[in-house]
């Protein structure tokens, strides 16, 4: 609480996405499709944020938001306070990385705000040396996610080659 203002989405329904689509992102519990459940023609955030999912079986999962978006009433939100000390995508990772220890595994998963102000993290008080590692792992990311999108072409290749070889 000391490093960010604290937030929350409100509740945004299939029925009010279907109302109003368009290209703006709204990000919710689920993890898969990075979080996003809908897209609209309206947004409620803008910049970066931190999010995580306060409820559900993937609680206390934390994601890099940067742009115009919006978010569900199982979403919280992290805003920096002080920009010029504080790398947001950094503080992202940090916390993805200590956040599951916060959950409270009671009946449905939860990582509330009053918790999440609460957790006590160690960082470099240099902003350019949390931008660097952001950066490091950023790319790290990246990398990934590209031999993720390879490996599913080559799947489909597979799938695809199989109905024509096999039949």
């Amino acid at each position: 609480e000391e490093l960010f203002f604290l937030g929350r989405g409100r509740v945004i329904s299939d029925r009010e996405i279907q109302e109003n689509l368009g290209k703006y992102p709204v990000y919710s519990s689920q993890t898969s499709n990075n979080g996003c459940f809908g897209e609209v023609n309206f947004y409620e955030f803008e910049g970066e944020y931190i999010t995580w999912t306060t409820d559900g079986a993937n609680a206390g999962k934390v994601f890099f938001r940067n742009g115009r978006f919006n978010c569900t009433n199982v979403c919280g939100t992290l805003k920096v306070k002080n920009a010029n000390e504080i790398d947001t995508k950094y503080f992202a990772y940090l916390i993805d990385r200590f956040a599951f220890r916060h959950v409270a595994v009671v009946g449905n998963n939860k990582l509330m705000n009053n918790v999440m102000a609460q957790i006590k993290l160690y960082y470099p008080s240099s902003k350019s040396e949390q931008t660097a590692i952001a950066t490091i792992l950023s790319r790290v990311d990246e990398a990934i996610e590209a031999v993720q999108r390879s490996i599913a072409a080559a799947e489909r290749l597979k799938k695809s080659l199989m109905q024509n070889l096999l039949t």
